[in-house]
């Protein structure tokens, strides 16, 4: 026995060689993949906090009235067609309002015989000109479904209402200060109520965002009630998302 370790003594050495250096690059693998992973994550980490800061617009547009369906006092969401949980009601006089004009600027009227929250609105921004921003505070991000309440208040000079064919041609509309454009989108003649514009699918970054309404197409009716821009009565702004909505101040 002891001639043969000392005949296959530099093949045994050999052996034993190889065995540590395969066991020493087989746990540098290991930690490298491990540190390799660790990476990976906290690149991806990095990356979607990259993105979280970047505004994006909604991936569809569409008129829905039965989206979102509200309480008698209008105060809480009752349901809605959403996948997102958590809901947040702007009102009317929750949106800041700059007119061109302060002497013809907005005024705020109610439904008649309707007593909740959402009764009121904003209106007479077609006179002069103006824009209507709702902001909408987050303490975190991820997407939503964002409804507007509008109705139509373009007339000619008969007083008959007159359809918004494509909303996007006659006011400027703004996601976090992306143009929004939309294609056959009409806003019809029908006053009994306010229609649902919905935004479905909204990427909201933390912290401030904004939704500004803004007129940009003049009348072209020949209307002689002293309404030279194009603009909607404005009832409130409702955002459904998985977020978490920044209280108040």
């Amino acid at each position: 026995m002891k001639n043969f370790f000392v005949k296959h003594l530099t093949k045994i050495v050999v052996i034993g060689i190889a065995f540590v250096s395969l066991t020493i690059a087989g746990v540098n693998f290991l930690v490298s993949r491990v540190q390799y992973n660790n990476y990976l994550v906290q690149y991806e980490k990095n990356a979607e906090e990259i993105r979280a800061s970047f505004p994006a617009l909604p991936e569809e547009v569409l008129f829905d009235n039965e989206y979102i369906a509200y309480d008698e006092a209008g105060e809480k969401v009752a349901s809605s067609k959403s996948e997102y949980k958590n809901s947040l009601i702007l009102y009317a006089r929750d949106a800041s309002v700059a007119p061109l004009s302060t002497d013809k600027a907005q005024e705020y009227k109610k439904m008649d015989g309707d007593d909740s929250k959402l009764a009121e609105y904003i209106t007479g921004l077609d006179r002069m000109g103006g824009a209507i921003t709702f902001t909408i505070k987050t303490e975190s991000y991820g997407l939503s479904d964002i409804e507007i309440g509008l109705r139509n208040n373009w007339r000619n000079n008969a007083g008959v209402y007159q359809e918004i064919e494509n909303l996007t041609d006659k006011i400027k509309i703004q996601v976090n200060k992306l143009e929004l454009k939309t294609e056959k989108l009409s806003l019809s003649t029908d006053r009994d109520g306010f229609q649902s514009l919905i935004f479905k699918d909204t990427f909201l970054i933390r912290g401030e965002n904004t939704i500004t309404l803004t007129t940009s197409a003049y009348n072209d009716t020949d209307s002689k009630n002293d309404c030279l821009y194009i603009m909607p009565d404005i009832r409130n702004l409702t955002v459904i998302s998985d977020v978490d909505f920044a209280q108040p101040e």
